[in-house]
């Protein structure tokens, strides 16, 4: 090869490598990826693009305040609260009217996936068109990976679905969940279609709010209770910075309840069931600023 076809072929390689730099540096997929430090992914499910975020890149909460508050809608609450294994008896109690606060502001999920398969689950709204689950209800590697719709039905009872339905735009979860399924990061968060919960109403959330010995609540979707909602009252027994654990009782399919306060704030959602005690996500800083700015 003689000195000028040598000289192309340095200008030809160089030119490539200076389109790919310029791609990559264009790109939003290549500013940060699950490779280089990000803590959350979401997917939208209209184009299908994944994007990733910092929780440093999050607006964060500089001042004193750990809680957003409840919004009851468009009616007025009941006065007080009533009271993945049963711990002993079953203690849960149905709840019968599911259109008053905060019962309408869970809901039951049908759950699709890209193998085919399709599974339910709990969730509840924070925001007029969002809704907390677990990260096993949005992304599950044995199931092909991202959910491909999620509907949520918010106060349904049975085969009632007073507020009708709204399904998901898009969804996230953390990085760790992702790659390494860690149960520490097991939740979901999920846009919907619609401001379903200008009628229903949504959750207060909060962190730094329990203690072992706080008493919270469950309400849920039991797989085995035909699409009725069941909750327990408990105390919390043990709790780190990212799981607190309890002996209420739960069964499949309340996966994604919130763990909420006698005034509405939720501080954790359901995740894990055995046979002594159950357990969920307690939400932490990263986790409340993520959801406001959801």
């Amino acid at each position: 090869m003689n000195r000028k076809s040598k000289c192309q072929m340095k200008r030809c390689f160089s030119a490539i490598l200076a389109l790919l730099l310029i791609y990559c540096c264009a790109s939003p997929a290549f500013s940060i990826s699950p490779l280089n430090g990000a803590d959350f992914a979401t997917k939208d499910l209209t184009t299908g693009e994944v994007t990733y975020l910092k929780a440093s890149d999050l607006p964060t909460t500089r001042s004193s305040a750990t809680v957003v508050p409840a919004y009851e809608g468009p009616e007025s609450a009941p006065s007080s609260i009533m009271p993945r294994d049963i711990i002993g008896g079953d203690n849960r109690t149905k709840i019968s009217d599911t259109t008053v606060f905060p019962y309408r502001a869970i809901g039951y999920i049908d759950v699709k996936w890209p193998n085919g398969a399709s599974t339910i689950g709990t969730a509840w709204l924070f925001k007029s068109d969002a809704i907390v689950t677990a990260g096993h209800c949005v992304y599950n590697s044995s199931r092909g990976g991202w959910a491909s719709r999620i509907t949520f039905y918010p106060g349904r009872n049975g085969n009632t679905a007073p507020y009708g339905s709204a399904y998901s735009i898009s969804m996230g979860t953390p990085t760790p969940w992702i790659n390494n399924s860690d149960n520490t990061m097991d939740y979901g968060l999920v846009k919907l279609n619609r401001t379903i919960g200008s009628s229903t109403g949504w959750f207060g959330y909060g962190y730094n709010q329990t203690s072992v010995g706080t008493k919270v609540r469950i309400s849920g979707y039991p797989g085995e209770k035909s699409q009725t909602q069941w909750a327990m009252n408990g105390n919390i027994f043990a709790q780190s910075e990212h799981r607190m654990w309890y002996t209420i009782d739960t069964t499949g399919g309340q996966s994604g309840s919130p763990i909420y306060l006698p005034t509405y704030t939720a501080v954790g959602v359901h995740t894990t069931g055995l046979t002594t005690w159950n357990g969920g996500k307690r939400i932490h800083e990263d986790m409340f600023n993520w959801m406001k700015s959801f």
